[in-house]
């Protein structure tokens, strides 16, 4: 069976975004917004990475919505819910562990070649981009946006999602994408992770921002059109392909 489902969460207070505001140095800076308690869930349907696509480019459109690998659990009040893998404190928890078809790779900050511009050639960032991840991702389709820091702070980043050939769970995800490589006389979280991908968003209730940035007022580009910094679409390849896992696990 191919067919899988995505969550989606709707904050019942703030935005669910970043905002690009002026800085103090005259240019424009990214913040977080505020923490938000209470949401709304809906799980949709999904069936390929073009039905996957879909949904994140309606979610994208909304700065009140987010992406949740997490299966709402059993009994939770989907008007009023919080954002929880765990019990705590006698109340259950409203998130589960779900095994997914569907990835999404956030990639922040990641150095360029000289006088590689990523927002003017979209198509040959992605390429960068999936050159650095196993080679199952290499010629496979994709979904791809420009995350709220591009073209504002240092480095690459994208976010990518892709349709995988089973479903994979959080475990197997880090496993397989998260694996530090060992450097001589240096310890163990001063690793440079192997693929420059964030495991964060493998995990159940960490929420996935895909909604653009809000621009506040008196923020102005310093570079382009910030219109232009968002972009949401599809990279080339073959869609009836499915990214193929391998042996890793």
């Amino acid at each position: 069976m191919t067919r899988d489902t995505v969550t989606i969460l709707t904050s019942l207070s703030h935005p669910l975004t970043k905002a690009i505001v002026p800085s103090a140095g005259g240019g424009i800076e990214t913040r977080t917004q505020q923490n938000v308690k209470f949401y709304s869930g809906e799980e949709i349907e999904v069936a390929d990475l073009r039905a996957f696509a879909e949904v994140l480019e309606r979610t994208s459109a909304d700065p009140y919505k987010c992406v949740v690998r997490g299966a709402i659990a059993p009994g939770t009040n989907r008007e009023r819910m919080l954002r929880r893998k765990f019990s705590k404190d006698d109340t259950p928890a409203t998130l589960l562990e779900q095994a997914r078809r569907w990835v999404l790779f956030d990639v922040d900050g990641i150095a360029l070649p000289p006088d590689f511009d990523p927002l003017v050639d979209p198509a040959r960032t992605v390429s960068f981009v999936r050159a650095k991840l196993p080679s199952c991702f290499h010629a496979v389709a994709c979904w791809y946006q420009f995350t709220g820091s591009a073209g504002i702070k240092p480095g690459l980043h994208i976010r990518l999602g892709f349709w995988l050939d089973r479903p994979l769970d959080e475990a197997e995800l880090k496993r397989w994408l998260a694996q530090k490589l060992p450097e001589p006389g240096k310890p163990a979280k001063s690793w440079f992770r192997e693929y420059p991908v964030d495991p964060a968003v493998f995990t159940t209730a960490q929420p996935i921002y895909v909604a653009a940035p809000i621009i506040k007022q008196g923020a102005r580009p310093v570079r382009r059109p910030l219109r232009q910094i968002r972009h949401s679409r599809w990279c080339s390849g073959d869609c009836s392909r499915s990214a193929h896992r391998g042996a890793a696990a």
